[in-house]
C-alpha cells in the first residue's frame, strides 16, 4: 500500500504536466492552520483542494471542519487516494467550462 507521501507525490508529478496549473503541497508546521488540504491547486481559475489520504485512511475532525468552509466559499474540496481521483476531478472541471 502506497504512504500519503507517495501519494502525494504522483499526484504533484501529474499536475506539474498540466498547463494552466499552480499547485502546491502544503506542509505541516507547528505554526499553520491544521486541518488544510494537503494539496492546493489553481486550474484553470479553479481553486481546488485536496486531502490525500490511503485507502484506508479518512479525514480528522479539524480536517472535515476546513473542508466545510472551503466548500462553502465555493472551492471544489475533494478527498483522493489517487492520480486517477485528481484526473477524474480536472476533467470534470474541463466540462465545466
Amino acid at each position: 500500500m502506497a504512504t500519503e507521501t507517495i501519494r502525494k507525490n504522483s499526484i504533484s508529478k501529474y499536475l506539474s504536466t498540466l498547463k494552466e496549473c499552480w499547485f502546491m503541497k502544503v506542509l505541516g508546521t507547528v505554526r499553520g492552520r491544521t486541518g488544510v488540504p494537503d494539496i492546493i491547486c489553481v486550474y484553470k481559475g479553479t481553486p481546488i483542494f485536496l486531502e490525500v489520504k490511503t485507502d484506508k485512511g479518512t479525514a480528522s475532525p479539524k480536517q472535515l471542519i476546513e473542508i466545510d468552509k472551503l466548500r462553502k466559499a465555493k472551492a471544489i474540496v475533494e478527498i483522493v487516494r489517487t492520480r486517477d481521483d485528481v484526473k477524474r476531478i480536472i476533467e470534470k472541471v474541463e466540462r465545466g467550462k
